[in-house]
């Protein structure tokens, strides 16, 4: 959109020797159109194939140029002509590429994906939503986290400072960690992981969360502390089956362990 243009003419007239006569004429500016308002609005986006990319729907709103504000907004999020992301928001606010959704904001994701912030910003040119102080939920796990980036195409989620995750097992895992990953359900944190179960406390270099085996392994230098002693590895798996290590395994019993439940 061509941006509008304020001109200011200075005439210069000479009147006779070595008179200066300088006036400025105003410049004649057309008055600028109001912006276009409407109800029950639409927008839709296409890739470069020309497949459908998003669509935008509204209760109202005002635009003019490349800028623009709509209320009571929910946006759908394509790829490959498949709809694979839905976000409702109180209010969409745009200039050029730039959206930012605020209020309430929801997504939710084909797979039960969803995630809630107070504002989220939407970058159409590299396809990335970002935003701050986020809650994620899925089928398997909760996380929170103050830095949030999400990737449209890949479908593939990154958080960072102060990340927290809970592992809806039984009993569920207590995470703590620098960053995070998610992709198709499956959960990564990283740095500094801290993991509170039932009775036993790790402390790891990673966490690897598989919803599809129900594992969660530990790795990087685990130390774990257990009701029965502690364990020290390269490698911890957690699964329904128990606790197994391997790489380096040092485990330290309690004495009473070794002690039988007779008390006669």
């Amino acid at each position: 959109m061509s941006k509008t243009k304020i001109f200011l003419t200075i005439g210069l007239l000479l009147i006779g020797a070595g008179v200066i006569l300088l006036f400025l004429s105003s410049s004649q500016q057309e008055e600028p159109s109001p912006p276009t308002q409407a109800q029950g609005v639409s927008l839709y986006g296409y890739d470069e194939e020309g497949a459908l990319s998003w669509l935008i729907e509204a209760r109202e709103g005002k635009m003019k140029d490349d800028k623009g504000s709509l209320s009571e907004v929910e946006v759908i999020f394509y790829t490959d002509g498949k709809e694979r992301l839905q976000a409702r928001a109180d209010t969409l606010t745009f200039e050029g590429s730039e959206v930012t959704l605020s209020g309430k904001v929801e997504a939710i994701r084909h797979d039960g994906y969803h995630f809630q912030t107070e504002a989220i910003t939407w970058v159409e040119a590299v396809g990335e939503l970002t935003a701050t102080r986020v809650r994620i939920t899925s089928t398997a796990a909760s996380l929170e986290a103050g830095q949030f980036r999400y990737d449209l195409k890949s479908e593939h989620s990154f958080l960072e400072e102060g990340v927290t995750a809970t592992l809806d097992r039984s009993p569920p895992l207590h995470i703590v960690g620098d960053k995070a990953e998610e992709k198709d359900g499956r959960l990564i944190l990283t740095g500094g992981v801290v993991v509170q179960g039932d009775e036993e406390t790790y402390h790891c270099a990673r966490i690897t969360y598989d919803p599809g085996t129900e594992e969660t392994q530990l790795s990087g230098e685990v130390n774990g502390t257990l009701p029965s002693g502690t364990i020290r590895a390269e490698l911890v798996t957690l699964s329904s089956d128990g606790i197994s290590a391997g790489g380096g395994v040092h485990l330290l019993l309690n004495h009473r362990f070794f002690e039988g439940t007779d008390s006669a």
